[in-house]
């Protein structure tokens, strides 16, 4: 059996890997939002999760698995987050395309 050495990414004409330009555009984009005020990140984030929300996607307290995350706000100089309990067994409660059924 022959030897397979590894595949090193594709060169760019400025003798680079295409990875780099794309560690070069996360790295602008971090440096981007380091500068932005805590509530547009709030708002950002509080983006986030609607969005992920809609797709159905669950996001669970990491210490407390019955709480489930929400929204997050922030109220003058204070960051809050809703995550209120859920009952167990509510997951199981999504249906089509990931939106949630009303319990009875």
């Amino acid at each position: 059996m022959k030897n397979k050495r590894k595949k090193h990414p594709p060169m760019r004409k400025s003798g680079k890997p295409a990875s780099f330009k794309k560690e070069l555009e996360a790295t602008a984009a971090n440096a981007g939002l380091t500068k932005l005020p805590t509530p547009a990140l709030v708002a950002v984030i509080d983006t986030i999760i609607g969005i992920l929300q809609d797709r159905g996607v669950i996001i669970r307290d990491w210490d407390d698995k019955d709480k489930v995350v929400r929204k997050m706000r922030c109220i003058g100089s204070r960051v809050f987050i809703l995550a209120p309990r859920e009952k167990p067994g509510t997951e199981a409660a999504h249906g089509k395309d990931g939106e949630r059924q009303q319990e009875q």
